[in-house]
């Protein structure tokens, strides 16, 4: 499944402002992205929300960051290893 580490890069990005430090806000990041408050809220509390690729690109010009800051794959233990299956099926047609 996939987890978005967007609240970590939230805690990360402290911005100066008239000399002080302030936390960066759910809103702000949405009004600056263009994501919409409810569709980050959903990336940061849903394991596995489906999100788009401009939403995760958007993200990742926003904090200027690569792919791998802003999402991490977490194995699932309920789902099907999809590697022995290719491997039988490589097996069965290599014979053939």
């Amino acid at each position: 499944m996939i987890r978005f580490k967007i609240r970590s890069l939230m805690e990360d990005a402290k911005f100066n402002k008239k000399g002080g430090r302030y936390a960066l806000t759910l809103e702000a990041v949405a009004r600056d992205t263009g994501i919409h408050r409810a569709t980050l809220s959903k990336m940061i509390h849903h394991v596995g929300y489906n999100a788009t690729t401009d939403s995760v690109g958007r993200l990742c010009r926003y904090f200027e960051v690569s792919v791998d800051k802003v999402i991490e794959y977490i194995p699932d233990e309920d789902a099907p290893d999809f590697g022995d299956e290719k491997d039988e099926g490589e097996s069965s047609s290599a014979k053939e």
